[in-house]
């Protein structure tokens, strides 16, 4: 199976005199979207964040691990300290900070201008899954959005047959979607296990090859092919042979059209997309929008 975007979440207390309790977070495989002065998008991959929140003092520090800008300016470490971190309104624990100097040894001045990082963990039936994560700061003048290199989801399907009838499986839970990006090409694939399209269709592991994406100047990411031509896979559940990263065998009997996603770090995932079955052709949408919490 793909090794999926690690973020790690521990807790620990100091009962000596500081009495102070600690979260440690790590989020792994990011790839950065660096928006030029020019208005132009850049894509670097492998950033990596590790973040150590306060709750007793509601403040946090963020070790930023492996940042590249474009041309030769790389950093290998840097971290940003003493920033403050509270609740949001829609519950994620929300950094912020601006005009901040970033420890390290670096050959130039460094400032970010802003830094934000918003997470929530989250689960589907008392699964744990990945916590939903935005990062996004401008650093000497460039604005630079970070975004996770792998994704999985679970939510929401519905399928609309030639006639207009709306069919929605019953168990959406156990259809997971994986996104996989590769930056260097800016194009990702898809995964979907257990994927169906009508009652007495059975179930399978397909997989939508080759889909260009692009990074918006909001910070979204929009997946859009006219056409492709999906994969069939063999088992990816637990015990399965399977493996999210191999090709698969072509299904041309079942061309894939007006394939569209977006993703929104902050609120979710929405896709839509044509599936031909012999004479039939069904759209299909999926959608999942991210937990709020009420604290």
């Amino acid at each position: 199976m793909v090794a999926l975007m690690a973020a790690l979440f521990s807790l620990s207390s100091c009962l000596g005199e500081t009495k102070d309790i600690t979260l440690q977070s790590k989020f792994s495989e990011f790839y950065n979207a660096v928006v030029e002065p020019s208005g132009e998008i850049i894509y670097e991959p492998k950033v990596s964040y590790d973040v150590n929140w306060n709750i007793s003092e509601n403040t946090a520090s963020v070790s930023i691990v492996g940042l590249k800008m474009p041309g030769e300016t790389t950093y290998p470490l840097m971290s940003l300290d003493d920033l403050k971190w509270g609740y949001n309104r829609n519950g994620w624990m929300e950094i912020a900070g601006s005009n901040l100097k970033p420890s390290g040894t670096f050959a130039e001045d460094v400032l970010f201008e802003s830094f934000n990082l918003q997470t929530i963990s989250r689960s589907v039936n008392n699964l744990e899954f990945p916590p939903c994560v935005a990062i996004s700061y401008s650093i000497n003048g460039k604005t630079v959005y970070s975004l996770p290199s792998e994704i999985i989801e679970v939510g929401y399907t519905t399928v609309t047959d030639p006639e207009g009838a709306e069919w929605k499986p019953s168990d959406d839970s156990m259809i997971i979607h994986y996104f996989i990006f590769d930056p260097s090409a800016k194009k990702c694939f898809v995964v979907i296990q257990g994927a169906q399209f009508a009652d007495k269709m059975p179930k399978m592991n397909i997989k939508f090859p080759d889909i260009p994406f692009e990074v918006t100047h909001d910070g979204d990411v929009i997946m859009e092919c006219a056409e492709l031509i999906p994969t069939r896979m063999k088992d990816l559940s637990n015990g399965g042979q399977g493996d999210i990263n191999d090709p698969g065998t072509p299904q041309p009997n079942m061309p894939i059209t007006n394939f569209k996603a977006v993703y929104r770090p902050t609120s979710g995932l929405d896709m839509n997309y044509d599936c031909t079955i012999g004479p039939m052709k069904y759209h299909v949408h999926f959608g999942i929008n991210y937990p709020k919490s009420e604290k």
